[in-house]
């Protein structure tokens, strides 16, 4: 049933701190109808209100009050071009309360306050799908700007500082959005004498008024009343560049006596008068006179910035005591344009051809008289054409150049002359520049014109726009690859007068590479001036950037530095970041992650280090590291790479460095990007990674992984845990393999970082087993399994039999040997031996010379000279693991390098299990630095077969090999090696990222076989320790052997890990 909402107490109002609660709900409840959501699902916090209103220039916060309840708001905002305009950043209404017209109340009231401080126009923006919202702001005057994804203009404003509209409105007090318009989902591409025009057009008791606004100048170009009429237009553009072309004025004198108007006309900088108009026109009762002048665009004037007004003829009519002042511009061309098509960039010493493309720009047939002129070290022919072009034609010209080796950027220059018939003009140059890189050297030039500098690098080009400082890379095809998208200060940030200024240039030569220097005014702050500095080497993919302000002011400025930086959404794979607690590896989901400020976290102690990356497809990665001194906030916002915000402090009279941050984009990884942070940043070597790789969402069961009974039920915590800002709600579902899981769906509302349940989980047997899961949701469909390893209760059995000793945990029968080099020399697993040995005496096994087998430490895996030690055996129990410690002291003369070295090998087993802890602690009791490596190797035959398979775990990959006749191959990994036979399988798993586990192939007759690499990062200093526990584990199959992998996840420290 419908509200009338005029009998209901409706209040439009500034808003109140004390609201900041009633606003994050109505942003919050606000999803429906907002691509993506108002929010993306991060939610609102009174806090993030008031923070983020205070980060904007803001005229004024508007919020809807009904019944108490804020059901609606509007941000009206200064416009970044000016003061002419406001700008409407955010409007909302509640979904319940939508269509009621609290939307229209809103923007009247924004609309009010802006004719109040006598701007000219409203803008807003909004999307080409808003379709009801476009109504809206049609019916309320606003204008969808041509070829602008709803740029929307709206003018009454400006209307009414005219002194007819002023009087038509006095006399009809409530007409003003009484105007006659099309409502149509479209752009208003309307003309008027062939020029684009928005008319406003009212009638009341017939007494008409029609006001014209002219879309190229922004602003009243004519109006027509009762008593008459008075317009200004030119010719229908565009309009060329050194050619005449007319402006008119119409009056019209709808009265009963004379009239005498007088018309001033005022001109932008880069128009002339070719011959003026008549001052002054008298028209009679009833006529209409018009007024014509003939001007000219200087040939050589700058364009006009994109997303401005063009040039304007600004006119002053004067009818008695009557004054209108007009504002007429037009679309502008140069007659004759160029553009390089291929190739863009040559080889210094180059000879061949270079192709053009020669444009008509006019909408006439024109003759074109060409000459070129080649730039110093450059030869090209032809260097004269004569060609005629038909309207808006265009023509591809090859030209033959030769390039001089010592050219470093190239520069043909284009001179013409156009001859229309009635007309003719001589105009350029236009410029045509290529770069000429070599490994030698950065090339580069700088386009006047279009106000950019181009550096081409080799691997890529980075364009500099000097209006806004924004840096730009694309590949050698011109894709866009990211951007270093230009800085603000503030606060407030918005809008950003940075992001129009025009920046000051200087680059200079810095031996192979360039040195840039850019810098601004900050309008905002008298006296400020912003500095960034950067140097482009070739095929270096780092750019470092230095920020920096010059305060000439006798007075402290301080504030905060944004800057901001993006890489292609839709070329990205997935997002690096180094959390507080871990590595998170996320892919990429564009226009959904990174989502809304918030979604990731915003301060910077939740950052391990400072830097983080995407991933590209074509082998690419683009990252940025920077500095944490002075940091305050690192925004994902909207997939892009961190905005960073600084704090500053700039003295009087003092250049102060405000942040440095490296920008990398090209070929590599993600850890060239960590490198870079350690090395150019920090300026300190590169330490081991954080042990934890995170995801988004991650389900896992508590302790992970979970260790159970085979045969019972047990009551497993299981934990849902995300890392995103956004709200996540769905559906999970479980299902076993292997095991039985009870309840098999769950419903998931996790607003917060953990949400648990608990289950009932029955493994069928001994092994490694999983929990299946789909996880359906508003992050989207993740499916996953969590690992289950399941042991049969009972005891271990420790005894010392004949010189050898015998672990028993019920499932493996596990015999060790302190004299045969502290060597495992038989693993049974229910009755079948799992290991290759040569026990009791050493052999030949291919190239290693001697040869144990079984598992053991060795020195080498060719001449092994651990062996020389004497290894001594001890029971130990340590964290309900029982088993044995092998340990030597390295004394023998063929062991120099390791002299000193104590070595102790620990083999634990639990009850029912079919894995083993290998613990190994390596102290330095000499009295120099140690630098040891050592190999533990396991020669298996899984399942008392040969193995002839091999798989290597690669991040969530998996890497396989075969071998069929004689191959060898071998396989290395981070984390886990399996090697198989059709009878079972044999992993090796240690710490992810800091080990190297490999399984080798020996051949088809001698089988494939595992070893873990053991070497600390840094040499061992002396009394220092360096620990490292890996998993032997055996299973029936490839896949069961993969879910081994969670064993890396248990905790076993016997002693102090080195930090």
């Amino acid at each position: 049933m419908g509200i009338h909402l005029s009998a209901m107490p409706l209040c439009i109002r500034d808003f109140r701190a004390e609201d900041a609660a009633e606003v994050a709900r109505l942003f919050n409840e606000s999803e429906e109808g907002w691509p993506g959501g108002l929010t993306g699902g991060v939610p609102y916090t009174p806090e993030r209100v008031l923070e983020e209103f205070r980060r904007t220039n803001t005229i004024a916060h508007l919020v809807a009050e009904l019944d108490g309840r804020i059901v609606g708001y509007l941000r009206l905002d200064r416009h970044w071009l000016g003061p002419d305009a406001t700008y409407i950043a955010l409007l909302n209404v509640h979904p319940e309360y939508r269509g009621r017209g609290i939307g229209t109340r809103l923007l009247k009231e924004a609309i009010r306050r802006s004719i109040e401080l006598g701007v000219d126009r409203v803008d807003l923006h909004t999307w080409p799908g808003n379709a009801r919202a476009i109504r809206l702001y049609k019916k309320l005057g606003f204008f969808w700007v041509p070829e602008t994804g709803v740029y929307m203009q709206n003018y009454l404003p400006a209307i009414l500082k005219l002194p007819p509209a002023r009087a038509y409105f006095a006399r009809h007090p409530g007409a003003l959005y009484s105007f006659k318009r099309e409502l149509s989902i479209e752009e208003d591409d309307y003309k008027v004498r062939g020029r684009r025009t928005y008319v406003y057009s009212w009638e009341v008791d017939g007494d008409a008024l029609k006001v014209y606004v002219d879309a190229y100048a922004w602003g009243v170009t004519g109006v027509e009343w009762r008593e008459g009429a008075v317009e200004c237009y030119t010719d229908e553009p565009p309009i060329g560049r050194g050619l005449p072309f007319r402006v008119y004025w119409r009056l019209r004198n709808s009265g009963a006596s004379p009239l005498r108007a007088v018309i001033m006309p005022m001109l932008d900088p880069g128009l002339s008068f070719k011959s003026k108009a008549s001052p002054i026109l008298d028209v009679p009762p009833g006529g209409e006179e018009y007024a014509s002048a003939v001007l000219l665009v200087d040939p050589r004037a700058k364009p006009r910035p994109r997303g401005e007004p063009s040039r304007r003829i600004r006119s002053t009519v004067l009818l008695g005591d009557l004054a209108l002042n007009l504002v007429t511009g037009f679309e502008e061309v140069p007659p004759l344009a160029a553009s390089l098509i291929y190739p863009r960039a040559v080889p210094p010493g180059y000879r061949g051809e270079l192709l053009l493309n020669i444009e008509n720009r006019l909408k006439r047939k024109a003759k074109f008289r060409i000459t070129l002129v080649a730039g110093e070290g450059i030869s090209a022919r032809p260097v004269s054409r004569v060609i005629t072009l038909g309207p808006r034609e265009g023509v591809a010209l090859p030209l033959e150049v030769e390039v001089g080796r010592r050219v470093e950027a190239g520069e043909l220059s284009i001179y013409y002359r156009a001859d229309l018939g009635d007309a003719s003009c001589e105009g350029g140059p236009v410029r045509v520049f290529f770069t000429c890189p070599s490994p030698e050297r950065v090339s580069w030039y700088h386009d006047p014109e279009r106000e950019v500098l181009v550096l081409d690098r080799g691997d890529a080009i980075l364009r500099v726009e000097l209006r806004g400082g924004r840096i730009t890379v694309s590949d050698r095809e011109g894709e866009v690859i990211a951007q270093l998208s230009g800085e603000s200060l503030g606060p407030p940030f918005w809008p950003n007068m940075l992001s129009r200024e025009l920046f000051e240039y200087s680059v200079s030569r810095e031996g192979r590479g360039v040195k840039v220097r850019l810098s601004a005014p900050v309008r905002d702050m008298p006296g400020l001036k912003l500095v960034k500095e950067f140097e482009v080497m070739p095929s270096n993919p780092a750019v470092e950037v230095t920020y920096w302000l010059e305060n000439s002011s006798d007075g402290e400025r301080t504030g905060k530095l944004r800057i901001s930086s993006w890489a292609s959404p839709w070329r990205a794979e997935k997002l690096v970041v180094p959390l507080e607690n871990g590595l998170l590896e996320a892919p990429v989901v564009p226009l959904e992650f990174p989502g809304r400020r918030g979604d990731l976290p915003t301060s910077p102690s939740s950052y391990g280090e400072g830097w983080a990356c995407y991933v590209l497809r074509g082998g690419l990665v683009c990252g940025v590291a920077w500095e944490t001194e002075g940091l305050e906030e690192v925004d994902f916002s909207d997939c892009m790479l961190p905005t960073l915000t600084y704090r500053f402090s700039a003295p009087p009279c003092s250049r102060t460095r405000v942040a440095r941050l490296v920008f990398y984009v090209g070929g590599g990884m993600w850890g060239d990007v960590r490198r870079l942070y350690w090395l150019s940043i920090m300026r300190k070597p590169l330490p081991a990674l954080p042990p934890h790789k995170l995801k988004v969402v991650e389900l896992s069961t508590r302790p992970r992984p979970a260790l159970l009974e085979a045969g019972r039920q047990s009551r497993v915590e299981l934990v849902l845990r995300k890392r995103r800002g956004k709200h996540l709600r769905g559906v999970l579902k479980l299902w076993g393999e292997g095991v039985e899981v009870e309840p098999r769906e769950l419903r998931v509302e996790l607003e917060e970082d953990v949400v648990k349940w608990e289950v009932g989980v029955t493994p069928a047997s001994v092994g490694a087993f999983a929990i299946k899961y789909v996880l359906d949701s508003s992050y989207g469909l993740l499916r996953g399994e969590v690992p289950i390893i399941a042991l049969r209760g009972g005891e271990v059995v420790v005894r010392e039999e004949h010189g050898s000793w015998l672990v028993d945990n019920g499932v493996m029968r596990m015999r060790v040997s302190p004299s045969f080099a502290g060597s495992v020399y038989s693993i049974e697993l229910r009755g079948v031996e799992q290991l290759l040995t040569s026990y009791p005496q050493p052999s030949q096994q291919v190239w290693i010379n001697p040869w144990y087998g079984g598992v053991r430490l060795a020195s080498s895996l060719g001449r092994d000279k651990l062996c020389k030690e004497k290894w001594m055996a001890e029971e130990v129990y340590v964290e309900g693991w029982r088993g044995l410690k092998l340990h030597a002291r390295v004394v023998s003369e063929e062991n120099t390098e390791l002299r000193g070295l104590e070595v102790s090998q620990y083999y634990l087993v639990r009850p029912g299990s079919s894995f083993v802890a290998l613990h190994t602690v390596l102290e330095n009791k000499s009295g120099r630095a140690l630098k040891p490596e050592l190999f533990l190797t396991a020669f298996v035959k899984p399942g008392g077969r040969e193995a002839r398979g091999l798989a290597a775990r690669h991040g969530e990959g998996v890497e396989e090999a075969r071998v069929w006749e004689y191959e060898t191959p071998h396989l290395v990994s981070e984390h886990q090696a399996v090697v198989y036979s059709e009878a079972g399988a044999a992993t090796l798993v240690a710490p992810p990222e800091r080990s190297e586990v490999i399984a080798m192939s020996f051949g088809r007759s001698y089988g494939s076989h595992l070893v873990l690499v053991i070497s600390p990062e840094q040499p061992l200093r002396p009394g220092e320790a360096y620990e490292l526990t890996s998993y032997l584990a055996f299973a029936a199959s490839l896949e069961e052997a993969l879910r081994y992998a969670a064993l890396s996840e248990l905790q076993l420290t016997l002693r102090g890990r080195r930090k």
